[in-house]
């Protein structure tokens, strides 16, 4: 919906275009879900593979890696979307702001966990979403707004 309200404020009020973004967004959201879900279960197999009988080895942060994965995968397909209805996305210094970020992000998936000798996991998707939804959403909202050369607003 944050996506779909900067369009209709800063690029075009066409229905077609805030469709055409959010679409993308729900497709990133799955795919980035899939990604981890899928590194988690190649990770795990691996490990079932290369471990003695009964004895399943424990990786640290696995979860982080996984979201790292699905946040390089889910924040790509968003930007990709976005490069169709806003031309600012053609360049790629607006690509690499949205998708270095959303990558690194996803290192929060770790925080879902339930461990209790770590004080940080919280057994919930919360810090994730915060995260990740405030941070790429306000990067998205600064690239949309067109600049000149010297990074101050252009005119209209």
């Amino acid at each position: 919906m944050v996506l779909g309200l900067a369009i209709w404020f800063w690029v075009s009020r066409s229905a077609l275009k805030i469709i055409a973004v959010i679409l993308p967004t729900i497709i990133a959201w799955v795919a980035a879900k899939i990604t981890a879900e899928y590194a988690f279960g190649a990770i795990q197999h691996m490990l079932e593979e290369i471990a003695a009988p009964g004895k399943l080895p424990m990786i640290t942060f696995v979860f982080a890696v996984c979201g790292v994965l699905g946040g390089l995968v889910g924040s790509t397909i968003l930007t990709f979307g976005l490069s169709f209805v806003c031309k600012e996305f053609g360049a790629f210094e607006n690509w690499a702001r949205v998708v270095m970020p959303g990558t690194v992000l996803g290192i929060l998936l770790e925080l879902s966990a339930k461990d209790d000798k770590f004080a940080l996991h919280l057994g919930t998707l919360l810090p994730l979403f915060l995260g990740w939804q405030m941070t790429v959403a306000a990067i998205i909202g600064y690239c949309i707004v067109p600049r000149t050369g010297d990074g101050k607003l252009a005119p209209h």
